[in-house]
Parts: C-alpha cells; structure tokens; sequence
C-alpha cells in the first residue's frame, strides 16, 4: 500500500514538471532586463532576450579607423552602429550607384530596410539590413557588416536583435 502511494506521487511530480512551458521556466525579472550602451557614448539600449536558444550578448568597440562602433553578437553576427543623419532613402541611392550588384527590396520601412544582393548573372547572394533611430537631436544608423555574408535566416535573427535597441530614456 506504501509503494503505491509512492509511485502514485512519483508520477504526479512526472506529470506537473512535464506539463510546465518553457516561458513558466523563465523568471519575469529575466524578461525585463537591458543592456545599456551609454557607457560607450551612446544614447542606447538593447533589450536582453534569447533567439534561436542564445542569449544575446553584445561586444560593442569603437573603430577608430573607420569612426563607428563594431557590435559583435556572441561572436557570430555583427552590425555597425554610427552616428549619422543618412535616411533610408540616402541608403537606396547609395545602393542604386553599386557597379557590382543590383538589389532586391524586401520589408521596408520608414525607418528600416532589408535588401538582398543580386550579382549581374542574376544569382541572388547576401542580405542585408539597415535601421536609422532618432535620439533627441542625434541620428544613428545600424546595419549589417557589409564584409559579412548573411543569409536570410541569419539577417531575420539581426533584425530582431537591432529592432529591440531604443533610446535609453525609452528603458522600460
């Protein structure tokens, strides 16, 4: 009679720790968490979260060479951020005067564009993405390493890891 009062208890625990989400698993606190840049000079914050079961951890440099800052994501995916007014119409024309590569379009917005690649035999090649935010009176732009060859599964996870990086003030 003990025994199975014991396994009738052994198999309800089974049960409730079987039956739990993985969003159950995850504390709220974890949820609300951001990684400030501020340190770095810059009015930003990127939300901490996990993509693809990978925390997203930012290495952030400045390149002094070049005069923006290098974001690096855990090691992986890379993306510039610089100070600049340049709209995403300036990009498009940018683009437009490549003597290598025409370009495909694909979800843009006032504020963001992701192109695609296309060399002159038609091969579709690398995606890129591009975001500008306005802070106060200062202008930035994020986008995708150009020396970076993405596909379109790893510029989606870019976008989502650019598309959480805000103001600072807006840290909520």
């Amino acid at each position: 009679m003990k025994s199975s009062y014991a396994l009738l208890a052994l198999l309800f625990s089974i049960c409730m720790f079987s039956c739990q989400t993985e969003d159950e698993l995850v504390p709220e606190s974890k949820l609300d968490e951001w990684i400030s840049f501020e340190e770095k000079g810059l009015p930003l914050a990127m939300k901490k979260q996990v993509l693809d079961n990978m925390e997203i951890l930012p290495d952030v440099h400045f390149n002094d060479q070049f005069g923006y800052y290098e974001v690096s994501i855990n090691g992986d995916l890379s993306f510039v951020l610089s100070e600049d007014a340049l709209s995403i119409d300036d990009v498009k024309e940018e683009l437009s005067n490549d003597q290598l590569f025409t370009y495909k379009y694909y979800d843009q917005g006032e504020h963001s564009l992701l192109y695609q690649a296309v060399l002159p035999d038609g091969t579709e090649y690398m995606y890129h993405f591009v975001k500008t935010i306005q802070v106060d009176n200062r202008s930035f732009v994020m986008r995708s390493a150009h020396d970076s060859e993405h596909t379109l599964r790893s510029i989606k996870l870019l976008k989502s890891v650019i598309n959480t990086i805000v103001p600072s003030h807006q840290m909520k």
